[in-house]
């Protein structure tokens, strides 16, 4: 017998008379091993005893389900380096004089104090005030970096 996961996570499938199971609170469960392999055993007990499940059909289940999890490893990783990557941008910003939207939708220019992590938003606290990276107009060399580059210039 075969039962599709997917299918089954979607609600096409009918499992046979007899199976009984009760449906994960959020499609992460059903995709966590611990729901993988109560699904399969499931599956094992109740097969055909006359028709029972292909070992290369049920080594592809397993392999499908060995790509899910590293799929999903994977996207969270990235998050994490994305993540990491708009902090370590946004904390390059400390100190620099900007120019940026105000709330009357004129240019004003201010110093930004400090980075804000909130979830996955990255915030800025120019002169006090919050705003996000995207009011932001100009960002303004630092007098440290004119000097340098100006040192170097002469060298």
């Amino acid at each position: 017998m075969s039962v599709d996961f997917g299918s089954i996570a979607s609600g096409t499938t009918q499992l046979p008379p007899g199976i009984k199971t009760q449906a994960p609170e959020t499609g992460a469960d059903l995709a966590s091993s611990t729901s993988f392999m109560k699904l399969l055993a499931t599956q094992l007990a109740n097969q055909d005893p006359l028709s029972p499940m292909e070992n290369q059909e049920f080594v592809a289940q397993l392999a499908q389900f060995t790509n899910l999890e590293e799929s999903q490893k994977t996207n969270k990783n990235l998050e994490e380096l994305l993540t990491l990557q708009r902090l370590t941008q946004a904390g390059s910003l400390a100190g620099r004089e900007v120019e940026f939207l105000g709330a009357e939708g004129r240019a004003e220019t201010g110093r930004i104090d400090s980075v804000i992590v909130e979830g996955d938003a990255i915030g800025l606290s120019v002169d006090g005030r919050r705003l996000s990276p995207g009011s932001l107009i100009r960002i303004m060399a630092n007098s440290e970096d004119a000097s340098s580059a100006a040192a170097l210039e002469e060298n």
